[in-house]
């Protein structure tokens, strides 16, 4: 059979018409945890926004590449996947966490240690 032919098993219809829809519900997952992470770092000491940011977005991706192989999804579909969403969370998470200031997030530390211990 032609792989080109466009039938129920091979071509581009193959998921019948779907891969668009299921492309689009990645994304919305993946833009869904960054908005999420985001809005939870967004209230840490300023110092510590990116490294919380960073260390959310690679939970994230942990999740999505857990459910991936709980529900033993294929991580080479043509459409996109969660695998696919556990990638692009990890590339973030990674240049998240390039931009985060080890001496502040350290400064900040002993600050809210100092904090904890005089109360």
């Amino acid at each position: 059979m032609d792989p080109n032919s466009g039938n129920r098993h091979f071509g581009p219809d193959a998921l019948g018409g779907r891969m668009d829809e299921l492309s689009g519900q990645t994304l919305v997952r993946f833009f869904a945890v960054i908005a999420i992470s985001l809005f939870f770092a967004s209230m840490t000491p300023p110092a510590l926004v990116a490294a919380t940011f960073s260390s959310l977005l690679f939970l994230g991706a942990l999740a999505s590449a857990t459910i991936a192989t709980l529900i033993g999804e294929a991580p080479l579909a043509r459409h996109l996947t969660r695998w696919d969403e556990a990638a692009a969370l990890l590339g973030a998470s990674m240049i998240a966490g390039w931009m985060v200031d080890p001496i502040a997030v350290d400064a900040t530390m002993q600050q809210l240690e100092a904090a904890v211990a005089g109360s």
